[in-house]
């Protein structure tokens, strides 16, 4: 079975990088949301059929709001999934973990993925945090699993830097759609996620108080 990993190489640097079999599709993607690192799936070839794959992603940005409102949003799960494409909260088992689901679509290939998300690990007087998430395809044809994590730094103007980081990984069906797709489509939706965290965390007294999930 063929082993995928991934390394992250300065965006001024991708051009000179070895193996350029996936960068130019994840570097517009990266330009365009201001990335300056990019993330390349790396394939090693072990026999078999490719099923598995797995990519890195990072960014880091500016938020105009003061940390402590920013550290409250990112404490809360349900919130932080609410930002990701696709995705869905179901159902609250406890304070740390919650149900749902997110449909992906690459393609002309789209899945359906159920599980849970945790909060692995919440450090307040570091301002870092840890969410994994892990789920099984509806139809079982595959299995995927998610590890964000993000640290907060208070700037001299009062706003707020993240740094955040993102570790995917899939078996089946979307790993099959080839790694400069798979490559594409996982920059974009971190990005996209970024975008809709700096939105609505201005938001987020009104979101958390109007929010409904079933326990």
């Amino acid at each position: 079975m063929p082993h995928f990993e991934s390394v992250s190489i300065p965006l001024k640097e991708a051009g000179q990088y070895s193996d350029k079999r996936a960068w130019p599709f994840a570097e517009r993607f990266v330009r365009n949301a201001g990335h300056s690192t990019l993330i390349l799936p790396i394939i090693r070839d072990c026999g078999g059929r490719a099923n598995t794959m797995a990519i890195n992603m990072g960014r880091t940005f500016k938020i105009q709001e003061p940390i402590e409102k920013v550290w409250k949003f990112l404490s809360d799960p349900a919130i932080v999934a609410s930002c990701v494409p696709g995705a869905q909260i179901t159902e609250q088992t406890n304070s740390r973990i919650y149900k749902g689901c997110i449909n992906v679509k690459i393609g002309p290939t789209s899945t359906k993925y159920k599980g849970e998300i945790q909060m692995v690990r919440k450090d307040e007087r570091n301002y870092e945090i840890e969410i994994s998430g892990k789920g099984q395809d509806i139809r079982g044809k595959g299995s995927a699993s998610l590890v964000m994590k993000g640290k907060l730094r208070m700037l001299s103007d009062g706003s707020t830097e993240i740094a955040g980081t993102a570790e995917i990984s899939v078996i089946g069906i979307l790993a099959q759609v080839g790694s400069r797709v798979f490559s594409d489509v996982a920059n974009f939706m971190f990005a996209e996620f970024t975008r809709n965290v700096q939105r609505h965390i201005r938001e987020y007294q009104t979101l958390s108080k109007t929010r409904s999930i079933p326990a």
